[in-house]
């Protein structure tokens, strides 16, 4: 006895649709997006550290003491 054949489940989108491909692109895209715009932002911070912790014009800090009596 043969059996039915079943019918193809039915897909939220049509796989020949050019819109399948901009959906899929950008549910990849975002969390390659994300990562890069968290990288940028880590990048900028450290710059912003490295340059308020800098010495002006390139000169070293000198440690300025005063003795009391």
């Amino acid at each position: 006895m043969r059996s039915k054949p079943r019918a193809a489940a039915a897909l939220p989108f049509d796989l020949h649709s050019p819109r399948r491909v901009s959906s899929l692109s950008c549910s990849l895209l975002s969390p390659i997006r994300d990562a890069v715009e968290t990288r940028v932002v880590d990048a900028a911070l450290r710059a912003l550290a490295v340059r308020q912790n800098a010495e002006p014009c390139g000169q070293p800090t000198r440690l300025v003491t005063t003795r009391s009596g």
